[in-house]
């Protein structure tokens, strides 16, 4: 029987773009263990949903602890090519929207105004020199933002940023996701669903 920690055979490409990539050697080196440690969780997770007799009553605090970290750095800058702040936000709404699926409470209206502050000096380093990645942080952030003010201002973008990158079906679409952070989840479908509707 197979080791049920060892990473699901469907995950091999988890972040992969990420850990790859020559921006990820710019990263600060607290965005780069939190990038580790997401990861990490990730696939947890995902071992978790297939393999429930293995989830034990303590597991929920490692995803505690993790929030702590990543509420616990900030980074402020003028530099057009940092991009350590958007990231961490980008960190905090995965966890909270693709782990926890507390997408409607109040805190997130908060999360998702402050990353789109924080895209405002590195926009458009993120949009010529790293594209892909910018299209994951503008799914995510218009898959938590429905409902609030700013969902209007990720939308718009995140049509931008598709047809920047030529992606004209969902399976285009989720095929780049999956190289950074995002795995299939069936409570999220419909909502996955709306959104691509939406940007088509």
């Amino acid at each position: 029987m197979p080791d049920e920690l060892d990473t699901p055979k469907d995950l091999p490409s988890l972040g992969i773009v990420i850990f790859t990539s020559c921006w990820y050697t710019k990263f600060d080196r607290n965005m780069k263990a939190l990038f580790q440690v997401m990861r990490r969780l990730v696939i947890y997770y995902e071992n978790a949903q297939r393999n429930t007799s293995s989830v034990m009553p303590t597991d929920n605090d490692l995803f505690i602890v993790a929030e702590q970290q990543i509420l616990c750095v900030r980074y402020t800058t003028t530099d057009p090519t940092d991009i350590n702040e958007p990231l961490r936000l980008t960190l905090l709404i995965y966890l909270n929207l693709r782990m926890w699926r507390v997408q409607y409470f109040p805190f997130m209206e908060h999360v998702v105004e402050n990353l789109r502050q924080s895209l405002d000096v590195p926009y458009s380093h993120l949009q010529s020199e790293t594209p892909e990645l910018l299209f994951w942080i503008l799914v995510l952030a218009s898959l938590a933002s429905q409902g609030f003010k700013c969902h209007g201002w990720y939308l718009n973008r995140l049509i931008e940023m598709t047809e920047q990158l030529g992606l004209c079906e969902w399976e285009e679409a989720r095929a780049v996701l999956g190289t950074f952070f995002y795995t299939d989840q069936a409570s999220q479908k419909m909502v996955e669903k709306d959104l691509w509707n939406e940007v088509l």
